[in-house]
């Protein structure tokens, strides 16, 4: 979306997606995507991941 920015990651149960990690920032905010944040992120889809499904 303009003026904004975001990383995203999927939240995966069952082989099926469910959702979304995301953190979405307006771009005066963050302009350029951190690398801990983009670590940040795929870590809470990764533990999400993990919590769901059967």
């Amino acid at each position: 979306m303009e003026g904004w920015n975001s990383i995203a990651a999927p939240v995966i149960w069952n082989d099926t997606i469910w959702g979304a990690a995301l953190m979405l920032k307006t771009m005066d905010v963050m302009p350029e995507a951190p690398r801990e944040y983009i670590t940040a992120t795929l870590t809470a889809a990764t533990r999400l991941s993990q919590l769901g499904g059967s």
